[in-house]
C-alpha cells in the first residue's frame, strides 16, 4: 500500500511541473519557437526573445519597426541603475513616439532582470515605440505594463549599459546607440 500511495504522489509531483501558464514555454531540445530580435549597440550585442502568445499586438508592432529599420541610430535615452534601461525614442528622449499607440496586453508575468516590456505615458493604453529592459526584480511594474519578452543573450550588454553616468534627466552623459536592429533569420534592412 505504500508503494501505491508513494507512486500517486510521484504521478502528482510530476503532473504538476508544467509550469504556470501564465508563463511563456521555455524552448524544448534547443528548438526556438519565439522569434528572436539581435541588437547590435555601442557596448556589444543584446538578443531578445519576444512572446507573441503573451502579447502578440506589442510583438507585431516590434517586430515591424525593428525590421522596417525604425530603431536603428536611437539611443539608449534613459538608464536608471538598478531599474532599467530604455530606448527607442525617435527624438531620443521620452516624448518621442510613432505616431500611433498601442493598447495595454497586460499578463500577471513578473518584471525580472532582463526582462523586455514596453515604456508608456500615464495611460496605461499609450505605448508606441519605447521599450525597456529592467536589471533588476520590479514587482511594482506587474501588471502594469506590457512584457513582451526577454534578454536571452548579452546581460552583460544590459548591465553595462545600466551602470553609465547620467545626467539629471536619467540620459546617459555618454550616448550608447542601437547600431543595428533586426529579426533573426532576416537580412538586416
Amino acid at each position: 500500500m505504500r508503494r501505491f500511495g508513494f507512486f500517486i504522489l510521484l504521478i502528482i509531483v510530476l503532473a504538476n511541473c508544467g509550469g504556470d501558464k501564465d508563463e511563456p514555454q521555455e524552448e524544448s531540445a534547443g528548438k526556438n519557437e519565439y522569434p528572436r530580435v539581435c541588437i547590435e549597440t555601442d557596448k556589444g550585442k543584446i538578443v531578445l526573445e519576444l512572446w507573441p502568445d503573451v502579447a502578440p499586438n506589442h510583438v507585431a508592432n516590434f517586430l515591424d519597426l525593428a525590421n522596417k529599420g525604425f530603431y536603428t541610430g536611437l539611443q539608449w535615452h534613459r538608464v536608471v541603475k538598478n531599474f532599467m534601461i530604455q530606448s527607442g525614442s525617435p527624438t531620443n528622449d521620452i516624448s518621442g513616439h510613432a505616431g500611433y499607440v498601442i493598447p495595454a496586453e497586460f499578463s500577471n508575468l513578473p518584471h525580472n532582470p532582463g526582462t523586455l516590456s514596453m515604456a508608456r505615458g500615464l495611460d496605461p493604453n499609450s505605448a508606441s515605440c519605447q521599450f525597456f529592459i529592467c536589471l533588476s526584480r520590479r514587482p511594482d511594474l506587474d501588471g502594469q505594463y506590457t512584457i513582451f519578452g526577454r534578454t536571452v543573450e548579452g546581460m552583460d550588454v544590459v548591465k553595462k549599459i545600466g551602470r553609465l553616468a547620467t545626467d539629471e534627466n536619467d540620459k546617459p552623459i555618454e550616448a550608447v546607440h542601437l547600431l543595428k536592429i533586426w529579426e533573426e533569420g532576416n537580412r538586416f534592412p
